[in-house]
């Protein structure tokens, strides 16, 4: 899980999240993940602004 913000999204268009990867290992794990773009509003999210499936393939 990572996060961005909080800020406009002018601000944020460049900006990269890392991605944190389960305790002892050193690659993702390839499946199917589900990334969403939240509206946070008082440290709980209130709106759903984006939603997409990335499927990850070890090669």
């Amino acid at each position: 899980m990572g996060q961005a913000g909080p800020g406009n999204a002018e601000a944020m268009a460049e900006n990269a999240v890392p991605v944190a990867l389960p305790q002892g290992l050193t690659q993702n794990i390839p499946g199917t993940y589900l990334f969403v773009v939240e509206r946070i509003s008082h440290g709980q999210p209130v709106e759903v602004l984006a939603r997409r499936l990335v499927e990850v393939e070890r090669t």
